[in-house]
C-alpha cells in the first residue's frame, strides 16, 4: 500500500530487538545496527511519529498474583442484546477483557481471571442466568504467561533486504504466588504502561532510592513481570485482519507436541493451550485470503491436528496485548477492558522514552 511508512532493514532490527526486550539500550542496538546511538534515537522517534510503535509495556503473570485460573467464556445471544450484555459483564470483577466481536460461533466473549478453580462454575452460572444470554461455554487456559511470540512477527522492508537478528531473549517464568507491597505495585503500574522508564525516574515517582527500585525490579522480573516489549500497530506493516484458529488434537497427550510445532510458524503471534471444546488457540495477522489459505494448509500438515476452525476480526492496532494490566490497575478497569480493535481516534496514554 502507498500509505505504509517506510521501513528498512535497520528499522526492522530496532523493532525486532525492542519487541523481544523493550528495555534494550540504544547503545546496544547501535552496535547491532552499526550506526550511532543518535541515529538509533532518531529512528526510534520516527517510528513513534509514524505510529508504527505505539507503546512500551510489560506483561504480568497472573498466577504470581494469586489468579490460579484464566479462561475464555464464549457467549451466544441475540445481536441486539450484545451492548446490554457487555454492560452486565463490566459489573463482574472477574472479567478482565471483553471481546465485542466474539469468536467462532460466539457473538460475545470474555476473558476471566479467578483466584480459585472452584469459582468457575458459579461465575458461568451467573452469566447464564442473565435472561439475555442464551448459552455460555468455557475454555480454560493451561498457561497464562509467555503466550506471545514476538520473534515470529514478519516485518517486510519497503526497500532493501532483511538483515537477520540472531539474538533472542530467553526468560524463565515461575508460577509461584508473590507477595506484593504498595511499592511493588506502584513499580508494576509504571512499567506495565511504560516499560522503558529509567530506574531513577521510577525512584522519584515512588519516593525511594534507585538501588531499591533495581532490587525490586530484579525480584519481579521473570516471575511477576514476564514479557517486556514495545507495542506496534500491525496495520502499519500491511496486515489487514487477525485470523483466530481453534485446533482440536487427535490425542490430548500430544497437545504439547503439536504446540511446539505450530509456534515455529512465521507470524503466529499468540498461542494458548486450552481445556474444553478445543485444545489450542492461535492468532495470526494476515494480508489477504491467500495468507489464510496457506496458513490452514500449513497447520493441516502438522501431524496430530484433527480439526481446525477459524474466524477473522479486524487487525490489532496495538500488539502485544496487555491483558492482565487490569489486575494491577483496577481503577482503569473500564478503559482497559476494551479489546484493541482498530480505533484511530483513541488517545494513547503512553509516551516514548528516548534513552
Amino acid at each position: 500500500m502507498h500509505d505504509l511508512p517506510k521501513i528498512d532493514s535497520i528499522d526492522i532490527i530496532i523493532l525486532k530487538t525492542l519487541l523481544e526486550e523493550s528495555r534494550t539500550s540504544f547503545t546496544r542496538i547501535a552496535k547491532d545496527c552499526e550506526i550511532t546511538v543518535a541515529a538509533v534515537r532518531k529512528r526510534y522517534k520516527r517510528l513513534w511519529d509514524a505510529g508504527v510503535i505505539n507503546g512500551e509495556i510489560m506483561q504480568v503473570n497472573p498466577a504470581c498474583l494469586g489468579y490460579n485460573l484464566v479462561a475464555d467464556v464464549g457467549i451466544i445471544s441475540a445481536i441486539e442484546d450484545e451492548k446490554s450484555i457487555s454492560e452486565f459483564l463490566l459489573t463482574l470483577p472477574s472479567v478482565i477483557t471483553i471481546h465485542p466481536r466474539g469468536f467462532g460461533k460466539y457473538n460475545l466473549g470474555v476473558t476471566i481471571a479467578l483466584t480459585s478453580v472452584d469459582m468457575l462454575s458459579g461465575l458461568v452460572e451467573r452469566i447464564e442466568k442473565n435472561p439475555l444470554v442464551n448459552h455460555a461455554d468455557t475454555l480454560v487456559w493451561v498457561e497464562a504467561s509467555n503466550i506471545d511470540y514476538t520473534r515470529n512477527l514478519v516485518i517486510k522492508p519497503t526497500k532493501g533486504r532483511i538483515k537477520q537478528l540472531k539474538r533472542k531473549t530467553s526468560l524463565k517464568t515461575f508460577n509461584q504466588k508473590t507477595q506484593l507491597d504498595t511499592l511493588d505495585k506502584h513499580i508494576l503500574q509504571i512499567l506495565m504502561q511504560n516499560s522503558r522508564t529509567a530506574f531513577s525516574q521510577i525512584a522519584r515517582e515512588t519516593d525511594t532510592s534507585t538501588i531499591n527500585v533495581i532490587r525490586r525490579y530484579k525480584a519481579l522480573r521473570g516471575n511477576v513481570l514476564t514479557i517486556s516489549s514495545i507495542t506496534v500497530d500491525l496495520r502499519k506493516f500491511g496486515y489487514k485482519a487477525m485470523m483466530h484458529l481453534f485446533l482440536k488434537v487427535k490425542d490430548r497427550n500430544r497437545v504439547p507436541e503439536v504446540h511446539a510445532k505450530i509456534v515455529q510458524i512465521p507470524n503466529l503471534l499468540v498461542t494458548i493451550q486450552l481445556v474444553g471444546h478445543y485444545d489450542l488457540r492461535a492468532i495470526v495477522p494476515i494480508t489477504d485470503f491467500e495468507d489464510a489459505f496457506k496458513l490452514t494448509d500449513t497447520i493441516r500438515a502438522v501431524h496430530g491436528v484433527a480439526k481446525i476452525e477459524f474466524f477473522l476480526i479486524p487487525i490489532f492496532w496495538m500488539w502485544p496485548l496487555n491483558v492482565f494490566e487490569v489486575l494491577i490497575d483496577p481503577k482503569r478497569r473500564r478503559e482497559l477492558l476494551k479489546f484493541p480493535l482498530p480505533a484511530d481516534n483513541r488517545t494513547l496514554l503512553i509516551k516514548p522514552t528516548l534513552k
